[in-house]
């Protein structure tokens, strides 16, 4: 590619490209003054924005997002139909609030970190709602639509925030950067996300080996969130105290496992006898698994016999013939 600047000093400037082809947002110019920030919709040569979020307008407004959109774990629908229970207030909402707050002032990593069905993102969901109800959500779902859309971010002209679920999905060598961190801080945009924690152990023990590697980089930028699978006794007090049926069941009958926990899986793994999934009728219990069988309070599970088989036995004195035995 070849660029000609036609004007001299005190001459107007004309400038003009030929040749070769073009990956990248060209500036030209007689002078420069001060920095330059060049901002575009495509942050990969070759990646379009999707449709639905080429305008920020269209992006959900927190106040207005629901829990399941945002990844959260679907509960037994009541009698409404509406499969998300009422909030619990957890122990690290305070916390998770108060950090919340600052990253929307200086943009920023906010982090929670759990097990599995522990209650993260319905922690996280629910804070955004009530500390940045008038921001609206960018959910990338994927590396790709991450990267392209984050010229779109800097020229939104509305608070945003992205939302990053299931963080581990976003840590591939081409995908979230701590360049791509600090630009999103420098436009002051809070970036939400949750990991399990199992995720979060496995990525920071590559820090050990490798100090370079982007993943254990981006982790060691935030101070996580913990939040807990077993509840506290002051949470279960808290659940104690919600007229909602399946709260209430989940107190009652949660045992070792975590109320959001129950919540989230209990009516199927601890309560099996209830009627089945349309289309998947339960077989009969002769011909379920044992664990299933286990589950339905069958703890006497009869093993398969050995073949019997026929066994010659040598011949006797006197070359009688041998008997047969079993």
């Amino acid at each position: 590619m070849k660029a000609q600047d036609g004007g001299g000093h005190g001459a107007a400037s004309r400038n003009e490209i030929s040749g070769g082809t073009q990956h990248a947002p060209v500036l030209q110019a007689r002078d420069f003054t001060g920095p330059v920030t060049i901002t575009t919709t495509t942050a990969v040569p070759g990646t379009p924005v999707p449709t639905h979020l080429q305008d920020p307008r269209n992006w959900p407004l927190a106040a207005d997002w629901d829990a399941l959109s945002a990844g959260a774990h679907r509960s037994r629908p009541d009698a409404d139909g509406d499969a998300v229970p009422p909030y619990i207030p957890r122990d690290i909402d305070a916390d998770l609030r108060h950090r919340l707050g600052e990253a929307a002032e200086a943009g920023g990593l906010v982090l929670l970190v759990g097990d599995s069905t522990a209650g993260k993102t319905r922690a996280a969901h629910t804070a955004v709602r009530d500390v940045l109800p008038g921001h609206r959500v960018l959910d990338p779902g994927g590396v790709r639509d991450l990267l392209a859309v984050t010229g779109v971010v800097a020229r939104a002209g509305v608070r945003c925030l992205v939302w990053l679920d299931d963080l581990e999905r976003y840590l591939a060598p081409d995908g979230l950067s701590p360049a791509l961190l600090a630009e999103l801080a420098r436009l002051r945009v809070p970036v939400v996300a949750t990991m399990r924690v199992r995720q979060y152990e496995t990525f920071l023990a590559r820090d050990h080996e490798d100090r370079t590697d982007t993943a254990s980089r981006i982790l060691r930028m935030a101070h996580p969130v913990e939040v807990e699978r077993v509840w506290s006794a002051a949470e279960v007090r808290r659940a104690e105290n919600s007229a909602d049926e399946r709260i209430e069941d989940a107190v009652a009958h949660h045992g070792v496992h975590g109320i959001a926990e129950y919540l989230a899986a209990g009516p199927a793994l601890l309560t099996p006898r209830r009627r089945p999934r349309l289309g998947h009728p339960r077989p009969p219990r002769r011909h379920q698994p044992p664990l299933a069988r286990l589950r339905h309070g069958i703890h006497a599970l009869r093993l398969p016999r050995r073949p019997r088989r026929r066994v010659r036995v040598a011949a006797g004195v006197g070359g009688e013939p041998g008997a047969r035995g079993r």
